[in-house]
């Protein structure tokens, strides 16, 4: 995700300018008009786009059938494939793509139009929501979508800001114009409370409702490494959660700060990238053995460890926990030893940021299952997780109407 369309034609094209076989290059290329303008150059005669196809096997047919907007992007994030093929599911898949390895059973080419359109109400407009919205409206049932937020796509607004993490926000872009295309009932700035959802079903005859209204930061200390040992002077207001720092960018921050990553993915590495380019140095503190290790198979780590370290000012502690925040330091420990064991640590702490799993939104869902109506719940909201799982929560419910 972090290099370009092209990124290999640098060390290509002085071997494929004087090579008289077939040519054929790769590299992160991503649309027909991208390998177009490389064979019209005549740097190559093929350009392989393996990803590109993983992302929508029909890339060429939108494509010359004069739609390539239609396409769905890769965003080269390595989730469901490479890390798909060396993870516990030992197959390939895709992070955009929910019927990515699973074709028999799932995936665009097996959506049907339905004969009695249903109408469907699906609260969250976030990765999972769109994707619900986009594959229903695609059987040609009736979809609202609410939003509460003012414009569609979650978490993943968020997460697209952090250095090299734009080209997430593809995907979320994709999905809203999908979701416009298709004719969905999109209301943003749409906040609703269980029984206003209730009302909406009995008002407007929704007769099928998906909730997919996501998680919030835990912001309450407790780390898994020491459950029964919450972090003293946790709430303070420069102990921040990521959200804060990633939705906030004028807040002041000091010169130092202490990263708490509870979690081993990459909204850690993301944070400490997003606080080095304001200039602050970052003390690194996990319960894992290294960093990110959910992210070594994707191909995300090492290369952020070289413009982390590149910028300099990083230090990295795992199998380390907080212990208690002062105003500009912090005290740290060995996960394994108890706060009263010994072996304390002092690091400078102008700003904290806890990154921890999230917790679930799940409000309306419940208050739905408990009135007996017929609801589904996707992505986040039903349990804290990543962007693959969301979108293939979401086309698997959109999918089931």
């Amino acid at each position: 995700m972090h290099e370009p369309a092209g990124y290999e034609l640098a060390t290509s094209i002085p071997v494929t300018r004087r090579a008289t076989v077939p040519r054929l290059v790769t590299g992160r290329f991503r649309t027909l008009e991208e390998a177009d303008t490389v064979i019209r150059a005549g740097d190559a005669d093929l350009v392989g786009l393996m990803r590109a196809h993983i992302a929508d096997p029909d890339i060429v047919k939108k494509t010359v059938a004069g739609h390539p907007e239609r396409v769905r992007p890769c965003i080269a994030c390595n989730q469901g494939c490479l890390a798909g093929i060396k993870g516990p599911a030992n197959r390939i898949g895709c992070t955009v793509n929910a019927g990515a390895g699973l074709e028999l059973k799932l995936g665009d080419h097996l959506l049907k139009p339905v004969s009695k359109p249903r109408r469907v109400l699906i609260v969250g407009g976030g990765p999972a929501g769109m994707e619900a919205a986009r594959v229903a409206a695609t059987r040609g049932h009736k979809v609202t979508l609410l939003e509460a937020e003012p414009a569609l796509g979650g978490r993943i607004r968020m997460a697209s800001k952090a250095p090299t993490r734009a080209t997430m926000g593809d995907i979320t872009q994709w999905l809203e114009q999908e979701v416009y295309r298709l004719g969905v009932d999109v209301r943003l700035s749409t906040f609703v409370d269980p029984a206003e959802v209730l009302a909406m079903q009995h008002d407007e005859g929704f007769d099928d409702v998906i909730v997919a209204t996501g998680s919030t930061p835990r912001m309450d200390g407790i780390q898994v490494s020491n459950p029964g040992e919450p972090i003293r002077g946790f709430r303070q207001p420069h102990v921040l959660s990521s959200w804060d720092l990633m939705l906030d960018d004028r807040r002041s921050l000091g010169r130092a700060a202490l990263v708490i990553d509870e979690t081993g993915h990459f909204e850690a590495v993301a944070v400490t990238e997003m606080l080095q380019v304001r200039g602050l140095s970052v003390t690194y503190i996990t319960r894992h053995t290294g960093i990110a290790p959910q992210m070594e198979g994707a191909l995300m780590v090492e290369p952020a460890l070289q413009r982390i370290r590149a910028r300099g000012g990083f230090t990295f502690h795992p199998r380390t926990r907080a212990v208690s925040i002062d105003q500009g330091t912090a005290v740290i420990a060995p996960t394994y030893l108890k706060a009263e064991g010994g072996l304390l640590a002092t690091v400078p702490a102008d700003i904290v940021v806890f990154i921890s799993p999230n917790r679930s939104n799940r409000d309306i869902y419940d208050a739905l299952r408990a009135q007996g109506a017929g609801v589904r719940i996707v992505g986040d909201a039903n349990s804290p997780r990543y962007l693959p799982t969301a979108i293939s929560e979401g086309h698997r419910a959109g999918a089931s109407v």
